[in-house]
């Protein structure tokens, strides 16, 4: 068994072949018939940089499969995360955590009161600057 490895110009380049030619062509470039897609494609990606790449990740062969194994790895992380930041901030005096957890209307309305009574000191300081 040998263990040759693609790298992924290759892969792209070989499962699709016209995909490798438009995007080449899309960018001005002309190449010789001896010349690998592959080859091509690594060198449309050096000289146009970003650009050049993202098209040519997402017309990845195998970009659903990406797409769904990096969905479920990160929501698991996200929603690990969100009950942490939520835990941590209701330790009541003791040291305890608490069991009650704010929803997100009362994080939202906290949220408005906050903003508002901000709003409501800076237009008194404008007021009080103005008279003088």
């Amino acid at each position: 068994m040998s263990n040759q490895r693609v790298n992924i110009y290759a892969y792209i380049a070989a499962s699709n072949p016209y995909f490798a030619k438009s995007l080449a062509h899309k960018y001005g470039y002309e190449f010789d018939k001896e010349q690998s897609l592959s080859s091509v494609l690594q060198q449309l990606v050096s000289y146009e940089g970003e650009p050049a790449f993202i098209e040519m990740i997402d017309n990845h062969p195998d970009k659903e499969l990406f797409m769904e194994y990096f969905e479920k790895k990160y929501a698991k992380k996200e929603e690990k995360t969100d009950s942490v930041k939520e835990i941590a901030g209701y330790m009541n005096f003791t040291g305890q955590i608490e069991a009650a957890k704010q929803t997100a209307e009362n994080r939202r309305l906290t949220q408005e009161t906050s903003l508002m009574v901000l709003a409501g000191a800076v237009l008194i300081a404008f007021a009080i600057m103005s008279k003088k």
